[in-house]
């Protein structure tokens, strides 16, 4: 496929959001994934995304460490009207298109650095986890609670024992004898033929047939 026929794709995407705009929808769950992100970022120190990152780059482009908010503002306040605007301005026919190519095969140098062995760690850093406290419900549920007061984010795993890890140690099969006799079931055959309409207990990701 040539460069030509991917850009004029690209150009006829980029009318049709000129000319309607996104979803209300659609503007509040990338609103929500961009705060999500940068919350998940500045749970590190270093690194892109990290504290330091962020203070640095809104030092030196900002002129403040904490223009951050400015910006977080800017997204959380942002409508259709004005994304239609601004890809318009900056998307629109007067948009600078580059072509870029790959570069060709590269080898390394053979002078310059000792590949005769990766290099040796000058040394480990040492990790510090929080106190955690441990309850268990009455149906034999163990809770596991971690805090960390950071940055206001929720975490939650949930893991339980299903499936082929369900089977009982002397009966190995039974999870997958199971499943086998639901789709034997005549009953169940026209279920079978439209996994969406299965309960949720008996889908898998992406709708995959599992027994739990």
């Amino acid at each position: 496929m040539g460069l030509a026929i991917i850009e004029q794709a690209a150009k006829e995407e980029i009318r049709r959001f000129i000319d309607r705009g996104p979803t209300a929808k659609e503007l509040e769950r990338v609103q929500t994934q961009y705060r999500a992100s940068f919350l998940r970022g500045i749970e590190r120190v270093g690194g892109f995304g990290g504290k330091s990152g962020v203070l640095a780059e809104n030092m030196v482009y900002g002129g403040s460490p904490d223009r951050y908010q400015r910006k977080l503002d800017y997204i959380a306040d942002a409508s259709r009207a004005d994304l239609q605007t601004v890809v318009g301005e900056w998307l629109g026919e007067n948009a600078y298109i580059a072509e870029v190519y790959p570069h060709p095969a590269m080898t390394a140098a053979p002078a310059g650095a000792d590949r005769s062995k990766p290099p040796e760690p000058a040394g480990f850093p040492s990790g510090e986890f929080p106190e955690f406290d441990r309850v268990t419900l009455t149906n034999g549920l163990d809770i596991l609670v971690a805090q960390r007061t950071a940055i206001p984010l929720v975490n939650l795993t949930l893991i339980l024992n299903a499936g082929f890890a369900a089977d009982q140690f002397a009966q190995p099969g039974t999870a997958a004898m199971t499943m086998a006799m639901l789709a034997a079931n005549p009953i169940n055959m026209a279920l079978m033929s439209d996994p969406p309409s299965l309960p949720p207990r008996l889908l898998g990701p992406g709708g995959a047939r599992a027994a739990f």
